[in-house]
């Protein structure tokens, strides 16, 4: 459905292997399990484009953080945008296997700054610097190799709460050229001015 269909009402929905196979009035169900969803509202899975799953409680209570941060909000996919890329699989691979209830998970790995560019809110961690087209290219290499789905880029990091560093238009092309060469997306890192 796009934004603009119009909503049906009183339908009947035929759910086979997880997947809706009919929408219709009056679907045959004989032999088949029916749940009402009189008086409820059936929409398409929603999307977070930005998660990071590095709370320390999903080592302990992995249910329960994952269903606090994305299923009560309808997530059905999200895009992870620079958690630890090895413990992110791990999370995944358990949703995919069915030992956790979950969204499904893309991973943006990488956060790759400009030289010099970590933001002032995660110091003293420094990020990965692209300082030249060549080490974007190794980079982006680099972090696809290691399983992800695509990279992350903080096209602008926030240094103080007055100056923001930009990375340069030609490392931002480097970047997104590798990455679709090897049919990766790149997501942008949505910063502010403000300090934390």
């Amino acid at each position: 459905m796009n934004p603009d269909s119009v909503s049906l009402e009183n339908v009947d929905i035929e759910i086979s292997e997880g997947k809706i196979v009919r929408i219709g009035s009056e679907l045959p169900y004989k032999g088949k399990e029916v749940i009402s969803g009189h008086g409820h509202t059936v929409t398409a899975g929603l999307w977070n484009s930005h998660v990071h799953f590095n709370d320390p409680a999903l080592q302990v209570a992995p249910q329960r953080v994952i269903s606090g941060m994305t299923l009560k909000y309808g997530f059905t996919s999200v895009i992870d945008a620079g958690s630890y890329l090895p413990a992110t699989q791990k999370l995944s691979e358990r949703i995919a296997n069915g030992k956790l209830n979950g969204s499904d998970i893309v991973t943006a790995s990488g956060s790759l700054v400009p030289s010099e560019g970590s933001p002032c809110y995660l110091v003293p961690l420094q990020l990965p610097e692209v300082t030249s087209v060549e080490k974007a290219q190794s980079l982006v290499n680099q972090f696809l190799d290691y399983g992800a789905d695509g990279i992350k880029i903080f096209s602008g990091s926030v240094m103080a709460a007055d100056r923001t560093k930009h990375m340069p238009p030609d490392l931002v092309r480097a970047v997104t050229t590798v990455a679709h060469d090897r049919s990766a997306f790149v997501t942008a890192h949505p910063t502010g001015r403000r300090c934390y």
